[in-house]
């Protein structure tokens, strides 16, 4: 193979090699940045899904006040109302803009379906503003305050869904998985506030006396909680890919905690409203509700479980990318090794060479030849400076051949017994030998340059 061959050749499987490379790393770059770009504007749309329920609560008890005596309710009041109006549909507006721009990285993600049953609740919620509004105006149309709060704790769910879902990871980009914990956290609040009601319902079935009015005050305080959480777990859920082992403690968690333990504690409430004995013991309860919570944790481990083998996805990932880019890094080494090792083969010995047998020439040294070189240009370049040295050599061994015969022929008129001179085309004297000066009289030196025949 040439040089220039070789050098192509080598040059075009580095630039495969570097071009593999930078692919690998371009498309896990890209990645990474959709990735980013992603759990931003999420975290974002998450964001300003809280400020809108907050301010859609603070809206809910506002209007809830009007609605309990529209005729009375102060201009203060109802400007306070306005002004919340106003920002929560502001609040509404940027989720609307978060949405389109996260509908550009991943339209089939679950949020979009969740935003669309925002905009269904929303157009819902217009319609009771105007039922408000004409109440204001003293047309009665028999929208009442807890019609006006529900319809607004749903929507304030529907946000707090619409929060949680957003988390959710992409199903085509590993470096999305940030909704694990959110999942996990909400778990363990549903499995918290059901122990307490656990623990307080299991004191008054070992005392055997009633739930008292604080009790159930505070066991409501428990209970609205845990329902709020479970929604919220079960809105999650109904969008996370299903796994045969998440989908059995999902059935786990709704037979064990929705069916046996709601039923079980039914029957209690009912039981101390009734001030009728209770139908379990304080272990007996004890047993069945932890039951119910160990659905929770269950469910709870396999979530955790599920999304540990998406993070062992993500390791594998990033495993993977580095041993295939370590692997071309080695690839670029060795081939950069081979480089250096033909390159010196090939073209940095045959160079020394070269410039040694110049540096022999330039000495007059045309004794030592070349060594024989390979069939690439440096090669045929040594064999054509090695036929140089060949020529000059036979060249000076020709002039000096020729140089012996002029030595032997000039002796041979030096001390011939005839005159002779030698004369340019114009008849000057170039040379004359011995005989001449004694013939003539005339030294060498005196004739020389003078026309021929001035010794006449």
């Amino acid at each position: 193979m040439t040089i220039r061959a070789l050098f192509y050749a080598l040059l075009g499987v580095f630039a495969l090699i570097s071009a593999g490379a930078g692919l690998v790393q371009v498309a896990d770059s890209r990645d990474k940045a959709h990735a980013v770009e992603w759990i931003h504007k999420a975290n974002r749309l998450a964001d300003v899904a809280h400020l809108a329920s907050a301010r859609l609560a603070m809206e809910r008890g506002v209007t809830a006040a009007i609605l309990a005596s529209p005729r009375e309710a102060s201009p203060g009041l109802q400007a306070e109302m306005v002004r919340l109006r106003a920002s929560v549909d502001g609040f509404h507006a940027q989720m609307m803009e978060l949405a389109q721009a996260l509908s550009l990285r991943a339209d089939e993600h679950p949020v979009f379906a969740k935003i669309d049953s925002v905009k269904v609740s929303r157009g819902a919620m217009e319609s009771y503003r105007a039922q408000v509004d004409e109440q204001l105006q003293g047309i009665w149309n028999g929208l009442d305050a807890e019609q006006w709060i529900e319809l607004m704790t749903r929507r304030i769910a529907d946000l707090q869904s619409l929060s949680a879902i957003a988390m959710l990871p992409l199903g085509d980009n590993v470096y999305t998985l940030a909704s694990g914990p959110v999942i996990k956290d909400v778990l363990f609040t549903l499995s918290e506030y059901l122990g307490r009601e656990r623990a307080a319902v299991g004191v008054a079935i070992a005392r055997g006396m009633p739930l008292s009015e604080s009790e159930l005050r505070v066991l409501g305080e428990y209970r609205s909680v845990a329902v709020r959480t479970r929604e919220r777990v079960e809105s999650i859920l109904e969008h996370l890919p299903t796994t045969p082992a998440l989908e059995r403690a999902q059935q786990l968690f709704v037979r064990d905690l929705l069916q046996h333990y709601e039923e079980l504690r039914a029957e209690v409430y009912a039981s101390s409203a009734a001030r009728r004995p209770y139908p379990v013991d304080a272990e007996q309860w004890y047993r069945n509700a932890t039951v119910g919570i160990d659905a929770v944790l269950g469910l709870s481990a396999a979530v955790s479980d599920q999304f540990e083998r998406d993070i062992e996805r993500l390791r594998s990932h990033a495993v993977s990318t580095m041993i295939l880019l370590v692997a071309l890094f080695g690839l670029l080494l060795a081939l950069f090794a081979a480089a250096a090792y033909t390159v010196r083969k090939r073209v940095l010995r045959p160079l020394k060479a070269l410039e040694r047998a110049a540096a022999t020439i330039s000495r007059g040294d045309l004794s030592q030849p070349l060594a024989p070189q390979g069939n690439d240009e440096l090669g045929k370049l040594a064999r054509s400076f090695e036929h140089m040295r060949q020529t000059l050599l036979a060249d000076i061994e020709q002039h000096e051949a020729d140089v012996r015969e002029q030595r032997k022929l000039y002796a041979l008129v030096e001390h011939s017994a005839s005159a002779m001179i030698i004369t340019d085309a114009d008849g000057i004297i170039e040379y004359t030998n011995t005989r001449f000066g004694q013939v003539t009289g005339y030294a060498q030196d005196e004739a020389i340059g003078r026309k021929a025949g001035f010794w006449r």
